[in-house]
């Protein structure tokens, strides 16, 4: 019987903390923070085009040719999951909607699929296209452009409590974007 006195006064004393304007952490060690994080870039160039990459980001794929793209992949520190893919494919007049359009009539034929967003928008001054969506219990957002015979794609992805934090990161990046015309 105490032990249940002694767990009500704890939890009363929470209440009545809260209620005047004290705050209990909820946040788990390790936790992700949902703010959304501060934009730093670094510079980085590949051959196919130069951006911003988030300070602190490990690169774990170099410029890493994948059949007729290559791309260059970084991982946010721990405990984040967060990624981000720049893939590009030079001597090309392909469409920044076709970029993406195959993957994403793939993807939508998944039951874990939801698209929010998918079409143009205006990237640099050049037409790019913007699909936001979710696949298989990760959210991801990509932009794709084609201003010059080089066709680049931004892939932002995330567990779905951590996107908000870093869509503004991924975003930044993609306007960051310069490819090497071809």
């Amino acid at each position: 019987m105490a032990g249940l006195a002694a767990l009500l006064g704890a939890v009363g004393a929470i209440a009545i903390d809260r209620a005047a304007g004290g705050q209990a952490s909820e946040r788990r060690p390790g936790a992700v923070p949902k703010t959304p994080a501060a934009v730093d870039l670094v510079d980085y160039s590949a051959p196919g085009f130069s951006a911003g990459v988030p300070r602190g980001w490990r690169l774990v794929e170099d410029a890493k040719a994948k059949g007729v793209y290559t791309d260059s992949t970084w991982k946010a520190p721990a405990p984040s999951r967060a990624r981000l893919t720049i893939a590009y494919r030079p001597g090309t007049d392909v469409r920044p909607d076709t970029v993406a359009g195959s993957v994403r009539t793939a993807r939508s034929q998944s039951p874990t699929y939801a698209e929010v967003a998918w079409g143009p928008i205006e990237l640099n001054g050049n037409t790019a296209t913007r699909w936001v969506y979710g696949f298989n219990g990760r959210q991801y957002a990509t932009w794709t452009m084609n201003p010059c015979g080089t066709a680049v794609a931004v892939h932002g992805s995330s567990r779905p409590a951590e996107f908000l934090r870093w869509v503004p990161t991924f975003r930044a990046v993609a306007a960051s974007v310069r490819p090497a015309c071809s």
